[in-house]
């Protein structure tokens, strides 16, 4: 897992003809990465969400473009895999 703190954040981009118009784009490490929302709001909320983790001296992954924090809760997300087997174990 490549991490880096070099990360910068573009406006918000508006593309009317698509079915989720709002881009937010940014990059890490010179990768460019971008989500797209339903609402300004929303992108605007996610926007704030990774600029205050990057604010906060927070590194990012190259790859997938997210903090460090984000990747972690990702990995120990409990699956509805996982809990089906839990709960057949425990039958």
């Amino acid at each position: 897992m490549a991490i880096s703190y070099n990360v910068r954040f573009w406006d918000i981009r508006e593309r009317p003809d698509r079915r989720k118009p709002f881009t937010v784009r940014w990059t890490v490490d010179g990768r460019e990465k971008s989500e797209s929302f339903m609402t300004f709001g929303l992108a605007d909320s996610r926007r704030s969400k990774l600029m205050t983790a990057a604010r906060e001296g927070e590194p990012f992954d190259v790859l997938t473009g997210l903090p460090a924090s984000e990747l972690r809760a990702i990995k120990h997300r409990t699956t509805w895999y996982d809990l089906v087997h839990e709960y057949l174990d425990q039958r």
